[in-house]
């Protein structure tokens, strides 16, 4: 089986595309529609490899910076997530939700997220299995994360480091 995507997160990522610009949301639509996801219904469930090839050639035209914003936006309007009241906890909520967006999900087929807090203000997020994404939408939400959760928080940074081979990427992340 074929993982599917929700289509409630599919409208978040235009929704969060308009909010970095018009001409982002504009170019996320069209390229989304070449690949056979034209106004997605947040009811419906969409090819998880599409949406992740969409993605890829949505951040080739418009650069990670851009989609590394939009995985930042989609967070801020994340009530489950931006609810916790520290950043491993809204980190362990995002790996939750990764899950619960899809049918048909395994770690293997539609990625996921392993969190382990390494002091009291920094963590480890692991990205698990074939993720489908450009790793700057993670990237912008784990960032969008802790901008969310760590309120005395005066910097956040985030930074992709070598993985053992049994993780497909690795992001060390201090606040």
């Amino acid at each position: 089986m074929t993982a599917k995507i929700s289509g409630k997160y599919v409208a978040a990522f235009v929704q969060s595309a308009g909010e970095v610009s018009a001409v982002f949301e504009k170019k996320a639509q069209e390229t989304l529609a070449s690949h056979g996801i034209e106004e997605p219904d947040p009811e419906g469930y969409y090819d998880d490899a599409e949406f992740g090839a969409a993605l890829a050639e949505i951040e080739e035209k418009a650069g990670e910076r851009t989609v590394r914003r939009a995985g930042q936006k989609m967070i801020a309007v994340n009530e489950p997530i931006v609810s916790q009241s520290s950043a491993v906890a809204g980190l362990e909520t995002m790996a939750e939700q990764h899950a619960g967006i899809h049918r048909d999900y395994s770690v293997a087929e539609a990625g996921g997220y392993d969190v382990l807090s390494t002091s009291d203000d920094s963590c480890r997020v692991d990205v698990l299995g074939d993720y489908p994404f450009p790793l700057s939408l993670p990237h912008g939400a784990i960032e969008g994360t802790v901008q969310q959760t760590e309120s005395e928080a005066t910097r956040v940074t985030v930074d992709r480091v070598d993985a053992p081979d049994d993780v497909f990427a690795r992001f060390e992340v201090g606040w």
